[in-house]
């Protein structure tokens, strides 16, 4: 298992956490077992992001939530990737983005 490296209790940066730069800040939230991410960044590293989520002893079926905070291509272009990846998970954000997050936008 992968020490987690949590920026304040619960809270945890993929990019700090990976020790390098993967895009936008991509925040992991947990407790009790039970986490949700905020945003996911770019399509390419979408998988990367999940793979270091497995790597720190995270269940893949207890991501609650996908939440997109805007939907500027840097923060969401991988979300469509992530729900595949996360098929239990709800995916939230604002209705403005409703129609780029329906149609997977990649621009």
């Amino acid at each position: 298992m992968l020490a987690r490296r949590e920026m304040f209790p619960h809270v945890i940066e993929m990019n700090h956490q990976a020790r390098q730069r993967m895009g936008c800040s991509v925040y992991l939230v947990h407790d009790q077992g039970e986490w949700g991410l905020i945003d996911i960044g770019y399509e390419d590293t979408a998988e990367e992001i999940i793979d270091l989520i497995r790597q720190m002893d995270f269940s893949l079926a207890q991501c609650k939530y996908l939440i997109c905070t805007h939907a500027d291509v840097d923060h969401i272009q991988g979300m469509k990737r992530a729900q595949e990846l996360l098929p239990g998970a709800k995916l939230v954000g604002h209705p403005e983005c409703a129609r780029v997050l329906a149609e997977g936008d990649r621009i």
